[in-house]
């Protein structure tokens, strides 16, 4: 599914999911920011803090992983929109995985935009803070 759509080996993805815990490694990506940005209480400042951390690059290229269910949507939302993303536009779903346990599920997304205007939208929400940061 992922490879269908142009996932290679390496490629960055965040971890927005409450409860994906190890997707991100089964898949082969490499995980922006740590294992998983979402879901932890106190998520939004957690988030906040590795994302200024992380280049503006990095995140436009990064894809998603994003738990289906629709409260967990706008948590991810929020973390998105640190960087000037939105999962609506910014992001087209390529795939779906289903647990074992027969839980919500989640997304795969993969970035839209181009890094271009990804990156100055980027600078522009940080209001001129640093974008370039050395984390990958």
């Amino acid at each position: 599914m992922a490879a269908q759509a142009g996932f290679v080996r390496g490629t960055p993805v965040l971890d927005l999911a409450k409860n994906a815990h190890g997707i991100v490694f089964a898949m082969g990506a490499f995980p922006v920011g740590g294992p998983q940005l979402g879901g932890a209480r106190g998520e939004a400042d957690i988030a906040s803090l590795v994302i200024r951390r992380i280049s503006a690059k990095v995140l436009a290229e990064s894809w998603l992983v994003v738990e289906s269910v629709e409260t967990e949507k706008s948590s991810a939302s929020e973390i998105l929109s640190m960087f000037g993303a939105d999962l609506e536009s910014d992001y087209e779903m390529v795939g779906y995985i289903q647990t074992i346990s027969g839980g919500a599920g989640y997304q795969l997304f993969r970035p839209i935009r181009s890094v271009d205007v990804a990156v100055q939208k980027c600078v522009e929400v940080r209001n001129g803070r640093m974008c370039s940061g050395a984390v990958r």
